[in-house]
Protein backbone atom coordinates (compact mmCIF):
# COMPACT_ATOMS: atom_id res chain seq x y z
CA UNK A 1 0.00 0.00 0.00
CA UNK A 2 2.88 2.35 0.74
CA UNK A 3 3.98 2.12 -2.90
CA UNK A 4 0.44 2.92 -4.30
CA UNK A 5 -0.19 6.38 -5.65
CA UNK A 6 -2.28 8.88 -3.72
CA UNK A 7 -6.01 8.59 -4.72
CA UNK A 8 -7.06 11.83 -3.07
CA UNK A 9 -7.58 13.59 -6.39
CA UNK A 10 -9.49 10.81 -8.12
CA UNK A 11 -12.94 12.03 -9.31
CA UNK A 12 -14.91 9.64 -7.12
CA UNK A 13 -12.85 10.63 -4.02
CA UNK A 14 -13.32 14.32 -4.76
CA UNK A 15 -17.05 13.74 -5.20
CA UNK A 16 -17.26 11.89 -1.88
CA UNK A 17 -15.43 14.69 -0.07
CA UNK A 18 -17.61 17.37 -1.69
CA UNK A 19 -21.04 15.69 -1.73
CA UNK A 20 -20.67 12.61 0.43
CA UNK A 21 -20.72 10.27 -2.58
CA UNK A 22 -18.96 10.15 -5.97
CA UNK A 23 -18.75 7.92 -9.04
CA UNK A 24 -16.35 7.57 -11.97
CA UNK A 25 -15.61 5.28 -14.92
CA UNK A 26 -12.01 4.93 -16.17
CA UNK A 27 -9.33 2.53 -17.33
CA UNK A 28 -7.23 0.92 -14.62
CA UNK A 29 -3.53 1.14 -15.47
CA UNK A 30 -2.72 -1.43 -12.79
CA UNK A 31 -5.03 -4.20 -14.09
CA UNK A 32 -5.54 -2.98 -17.64
CA UNK A 33 -9.36 -3.07 -17.81
CA UNK A 34 -12.16 -0.52 -17.41
CA UNK A 35 -13.71 -0.12 -13.97
CA UNK A 36 -16.67 1.64 -12.42
CA UNK A 37 -15.72 3.31 -9.14
CA UNK A 38 -18.05 4.40 -6.33
CA UNK A 39 -16.77 6.24 -3.23
CA UNK A 40 -18.68 7.27 -0.12
CA UNK A 41 -17.76 9.35 2.93
CA UNK A 42 -18.30 7.45 6.22
CA UNK A 43 -18.04 8.94 9.74
CA UNK A 44 -16.48 6.73 12.43
CA UNK A 45 -17.73 6.67 16.06
CA UNK A 46 -14.60 8.47 17.22
CA UNK A 47 -15.28 11.41 14.91
CA UNK A 48 -12.80 10.54 12.22
CA UNK A 49 -13.97 10.32 8.58
CA UNK A 50 -13.14 7.53 6.17
CA UNK A 51 -13.74 7.07 2.48
CA UNK A 52 -14.96 3.66 1.33
CA UNK A 53 -14.41 2.98 -2.33
CA UNK A 54 -15.78 0.01 -4.32
CA UNK A 55 -14.99 -0.91 -7.91
CA UNK A 56 -16.47 -3.34 -10.42
CA UNK A 57 -15.19 -4.25 -13.86
CA UNK A 58 -17.44 -2.93 -16.66
CA UNK A 59 -17.32 -6.36 -18.30
CA UNK A 60 -18.97 -7.88 -15.22
CA UNK A 61 -21.59 -5.15 -15.26
CA UNK A 62 -22.22 -5.82 -18.94
CA UNK A 63 -22.78 -9.48 -18.19
CA UNK A 64 -25.12 -8.48 -15.37
CA UNK A 65 -26.94 -6.09 -17.72
CA UNK A 66 -27.36 -8.79 -20.35
CA UNK A 67 -28.62 -11.18 -17.71
CA UNK A 68 -31.00 -8.51 -16.44
CA UNK A 69 -32.25 -7.83 -19.97
CA UNK A 70 -32.85 -11.54 -20.47
CA UNK A 71 -34.80 -11.77 -17.22
CA UNK A 72 -36.70 -8.62 -18.18
CA UNK A 73 -37.59 -10.05 -21.61
CA UNK A 74 -38.71 -13.31 -20.01
CA UNK A 75 -40.80 -11.41 -17.47
CA UNK A 76 -42.35 -9.28 -20.24
CA UNK A 77 -43.18 -12.41 -22.24
CA UNK A 78 -44.74 -14.02 -19.16
CA UNK A 79 -46.71 -10.82 -18.51
CA UNK A 80 -48.00 -10.82 -22.09
CA UNK A 81 -49.07 -14.44 -21.75
CA UNK A 82 -50.81 -13.64 -18.47
CA UNK A 83 -52.52 -10.60 -20.01
CA UNK A 84 -53.63 -12.67 -23.00
CA UNK A 85 -55.03 -15.36 -20.71
CA UNK A 86 -56.83 -12.81 -18.53
CA UNK A 87 -58.16 -11.02 -21.61
CA UNK A 88 -59.44 -14.29 -23.05
CA UNK A 89 -61.06 -15.17 -19.73
CA UNK A 90 -62.67 -11.74 -19.39
CA UNK A 91 -63.84 -11.82 -22.98
CA UNK A 92 -65.39 -15.25 -22.57
CA UNK A 93 -66.87 -14.75 -19.11
CA UNK A 94 -67.84 -11.07 -19.20
CA UNK A 95 -67.58 -9.17 -22.46
CA UNK A 96 -69.20 -11.68 -24.84
CA UNK A 97 -72.18 -12.39 -22.51
CA UNK A 98 -72.52 -8.67 -21.82
CA UNK A 99 -72.52 -7.92 -25.57
CA UNK A 100 -75.23 -10.58 -26.05
CA UNK A 101 -77.33 -8.99 -23.29
CA UNK A 102 -76.90 -5.54 -24.84
CA UNK A 103 -77.96 -6.86 -28.26
CA UNK A 104 -80.98 -8.58 -26.69
CA UNK A 105 -81.93 -5.40 -24.80
CA UNK A 106 -81.70 -3.44 -28.05
CA UNK A 107 -84.01 -5.92 -29.80
CA UNK A 108 -86.47 -5.81 -26.90
CA UNK A 109 -86.36 -2.01 -27.04
CA UNK A 110 -87.27 -2.24 -30.74
CA UNK A 111 -90.38 -4.25 -29.86
CA UNK A 112 -89.08 -7.78 -30.45
CA UNK A 113 -90.28 -9.12 -27.10
CA UNK A 114 -89.91 -12.77 -28.10
CA UNK A 115 -86.12 -12.39 -28.34
CA UNK A 116 -84.30 -15.37 -26.83
CA UNK A 117 -80.84 -15.18 -25.27
CA UNK A 118 -78.64 -17.32 -23.01
CA UNK A 119 -78.38 -16.51 -19.32
CA UNK A 120 -74.66 -15.97 -18.46
CA UNK A 121 -73.01 -18.06 -15.77
CA UNK A 122 -71.48 -14.99 -14.06
CA UNK A 123 -73.59 -14.09 -11.04
CA UNK A 124 -74.04 -10.38 -11.75
CA UNK A 125 -74.64 -10.92 -15.46
CA UNK A 126 -77.03 -13.78 -14.68
CA UNK A 127 -79.05 -11.45 -12.46
CA UNK A 128 -79.14 -8.87 -15.25
CA UNK A 129 -80.13 -11.51 -17.81
CA UNK A 130 -82.96 -12.86 -15.66
CA UNK A 131 -84.25 -9.33 -15.03
CA UNK A 132 -84.15 -8.57 -18.77
CA UNK A 133 -85.99 -11.81 -19.49
CA UNK A 134 -88.70 -10.93 -16.96
CA UNK A 135 -89.07 -7.46 -18.47
CA UNK A 136 -89.49 -8.90 -21.96
CA UNK A 137 -92.00 -11.51 -20.78
CA UNK A 138 -93.96 -8.94 -18.77
CA UNK A 139 -94.02 -6.50 -21.69
CA UNK A 140 -95.18 -9.24 -24.03
CA UNK A 141 -97.98 -10.16 -21.65
CA UNK A 142 -99.08 -6.55 -21.24
CA UNK A 143 -99.03 -5.92 -24.99
CA UNK A 144 -101.08 -9.08 -25.55
CA UNK A 145 -103.56 -7.90 -22.90
CA UNK A 146 -103.76 -4.46 -24.50
CA UNK A 147 -104.29 -6.00 -27.92
CA UNK A 148 -107.07 -8.21 -26.56
CA UNK A 149 -108.67 -5.20 -24.85
CA UNK A 150 -108.37 -3.16 -28.04
CA UNK A 151 -109.98 -5.92 -30.11
CA UNK A 152 -112.75 -6.24 -27.51
CA UNK A 153 -113.34 -2.48 -27.58
CA UNK A 154 -113.44 -2.45 -31.38
CA UNK A 155 -115.96 -5.28 -31.33
CA UNK A 156 -118.14 -3.38 -28.86
CA UNK A 157 -117.90 -0.12 -30.82
CA UNK A 158 -118.62 -1.85 -34.13
CA UNK A 159 -121.74 -3.45 -32.66
CA UNK A 160 -123.24 -0.14 -31.48
CA UNK A 161 -126.33 1.19 -33.20
CA UNK A 162 -124.88 4.71 -33.15
CA UNK A 163 -121.94 5.94 -35.14
CA UNK A 164 -118.69 6.52 -33.23
CA UNK A 165 -115.75 8.61 -34.41
CA UNK A 166 -112.53 9.05 -32.39
CA UNK A 167 -110.45 12.18 -33.09
CA UNK A 168 -106.73 12.21 -32.21
CA UNK A 169 -104.68 15.05 -30.76
CA UNK A 170 -103.95 16.47 -34.23
CA UNK A 171 -107.62 16.72 -35.13
CA UNK A 172 -107.59 13.75 -37.52
CA UNK A 173 -109.87 10.74 -37.52
CA UNK A 174 -108.29 7.93 -35.53
CA UNK A 175 -111.00 5.29 -35.90
CA UNK A 176 -114.65 5.08 -36.82
CA UNK A 177 -117.14 2.23 -36.65
CA UNK A 178 -119.09 1.06 -39.76
CA UNK A 179 -122.28 2.82 -38.60
CA UNK A 180 -120.54 6.22 -38.58
CA UNK A 181 -119.05 5.64 -42.03
CA UNK A 182 -122.44 4.55 -43.34
CA UNK A 183 -124.19 7.62 -41.87
CA UNK A 184 -121.71 9.97 -43.57
CA UNK A 185 -121.48 7.93 -46.75
CA UNK A 186 -117.87 6.74 -46.35
CA UNK A 187 -117.66 3.04 -47.27
CA UNK A 188 -113.84 3.03 -46.93
CA UNK A 189 -111.93 3.48 -43.64
CA UNK A 190 -111.41 7.13 -42.74
CA UNK A 191 -108.52 6.77 -40.29
CA UNK A 192 -105.95 9.53 -40.75
CA UNK A 193 -108.28 11.88 -42.63
CA UNK A 194 -109.04 15.41 -41.55
CA UNK A 195 -112.53 16.37 -40.42
CA UNK A 196 -113.05 18.29 -43.66
CA UNK A 197 -112.32 15.09 -45.55
CA UNK A 198 -114.68 13.12 -43.30
CA UNK A 199 -117.57 15.51 -43.77
CA UNK A 200 -118.12 18.63 -45.83
CA UNK A 201 -120.37 19.93 -43.09
CA UNK A 202 -118.55 22.59 -41.06
CA UNK A 203 -120.75 21.74 -38.08
CA UNK A 204 -118.66 18.64 -37.34
CA UNK A 205 -115.38 20.60 -37.31
CA UNK A 206 -116.94 23.38 -35.24
CA UNK A 207 -118.29 20.85 -32.74
CA UNK A 208 -114.89 19.19 -32.24
CA UNK A 209 -113.15 22.55 -31.99
CA UNK A 210 -115.64 23.69 -29.35
CA UNK A 211 -115.07 20.54 -27.33
CA UNK A 212 -111.31 20.90 -27.47
CA UNK A 213 -111.56 24.53 -26.45
CA UNK A 214 -114.28 24.38 -23.78
CA UNK A 215 -114.24 20.72 -22.75
CA UNK A 216 -117.27 18.91 -21.37
CA UNK A 217 -119.95 17.59 -23.70
CA UNK A 218 -121.11 19.54 -26.74
CA UNK A 219 -124.00 18.74 -29.09
CA UNK A 220 -125.19 19.92 -32.45
CA UNK A 221 -127.44 18.79 -35.26
CA UNK A 222 -126.50 18.56 -38.91
CA UNK A 223 -128.61 17.82 -41.97
CA UNK A 224 -126.76 16.05 -44.75
CA UNK A 225 -127.56 16.98 -48.33
CA UNK A 226 -128.63 14.47 -51.01
CA UNK A 227 -127.93 11.74 -51.84
CA UNK A 228 -127.39 10.98 -48.12
CA UNK A 229 -130.27 13.07 -46.88
CA UNK A 230 -130.14 12.48 -43.17
CA UNK A 231 -130.54 14.43 -39.98
CA UNK A 232 -127.86 13.57 -37.43
CA UNK A 233 -127.53 14.46 -33.77
CA UNK A 234 -123.82 14.81 -32.97
CA UNK A 235 -122.55 14.51 -29.40
CA UNK A 236 -118.86 15.20 -28.76
CA UNK A 237 -116.86 14.63 -25.58
CA UNK A 238 -113.22 15.42 -24.90
CA UNK A 239 -110.99 12.49 -24.06
CA UNK A 240 -109.15 12.45 -20.74
CA UNK A 241 -105.86 14.31 -20.78
CA UNK A 242 -106.78 16.37 -23.84
CA UNK A 243 -105.67 13.59 -26.21
CA UNK A 244 -108.57 14.14 -28.58
CA UNK A 245 -112.33 13.73 -28.65
CA UNK A 246 -115.02 11.17 -29.39
CA UNK A 247 -118.05 11.99 -31.51
CA UNK A 248 -121.26 9.96 -31.37
CA UNK A 249 -123.63 10.33 -34.34
CA UNK A 250 -127.28 9.28 -34.10
CA UNK A 251 -129.68 9.16 -37.04
CA UNK A 252 -132.79 11.12 -35.99
CA UNK A 253 -134.19 11.54 -39.49
CA UNK A 254 -137.49 9.74 -38.82
CA UNK A 255 -138.12 11.36 -35.45
CA UNK A 256 -137.31 14.81 -36.82
CA UNK A 257 -139.62 14.27 -39.77
CA UNK A 258 -142.45 13.17 -37.46
CA UNK A 259 -141.77 16.17 -35.23
CA UNK A 260 -141.93 18.48 -38.22
CA UNK A 261 -145.13 16.87 -39.42
CA UNK A 262 -146.74 17.31 -36.01
CA UNK A 263 -145.53 20.90 -35.89
CA UNK A 264 -146.84 21.61 -39.42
Amino acid sequence: VSHMENHLHRPEIAGALARGEGTAVRHSATIGIDFVYVARLVAAPDGRQWIVRLSQPIAALSRLERRFLGVLALAAFAALLAMAAISWWLDRRLFVPLADLIAAAREIGDGEYDTRFDIPSETELATLGLALSRIARRAQEQIAALAAERDHLHTVVDSLADGVLVIDLDGRADTANPVFRDLLGHPAPIAGRTLREVSRQPALSDLVERVRREGGRQTTQVELPPPHRRILDLHATALAGGDGAVVVARDVTESEQLHRMRRD
